[in-house]
């Protein structure tokens, strides 16, 4: 498949997983192929890369990373169909979620840091709790002391039929 790389880029740079989720193409040794981080173009991100093509097999390629550690996550998702976990990228702990094309072999993987996920979920917490207490002060509030008068007129003849009027 020959296609131009900066015209996929471009779509990437333009895809927000809200504040700081991002998307990165790889191909099926590791290369990164698409970012919104420019400086990953063309990188590998695969610390197990082998390249099986013989077009670029002798290509020497930058790796992405400077410890291979960095990147062990990647080996969790190159080979999967689909596969959702939590890592360290690039120094910061991430949730990710990937996808593989069967047919390219390449990975589309979307990640977004945890503690974003994390300070949302407390935030709806917050909200929740917020309003489970109004709801709790609102119910417990001592109600007026207005009398309540219930006049029942029971017939003695039919004692089933009760109608009450207040």
């Amino acid at each position: 498949i020959d296609i131009d790389i900066s015209n996929l880029s471009s779509l990437f740079s333009d895809t927000n997983i809200e504040k700081t989720g991002e998307v990165i193409l790889l191909d099926k040794t590791g290369m990164i192929l698409a970012s919104k981080r420019e400086d990953l173009l063309g990188k590998n991100l695969n610390p197990n890369r082998i390249d099986t093509d013989e077009d670029t097999k002798d290509q020497v390629v930058e790796n992405a990373f400077t410890n291979p550690e960095e990147a062990a996550w990647v080996g969790k998702l190159i080979d999967k169909e689909t596969s959702s976990f939590e890592a360290n990228v690039f120094g910061t702990d991430k949730f990710i979620y990937s996808l593989r094309n069967d047919k390219t072999g390449w990975v589309l993987i979307g990640m977004i840091d945890k503690k974003e996920v994390y300070s949302e979920i407390m935030s709806m917490m917050m909200t929740l709790i917020g309003l489970f207490a109004a709801f709790i002060i609102a119910c417990s509030w001592p109600a007026r002391n207005v009398p309540l008068v219930i006049d029942c007129n029971i017939p003695k003849s039919e004692p089933e039929l009760v109608s009450c009027s207040n």
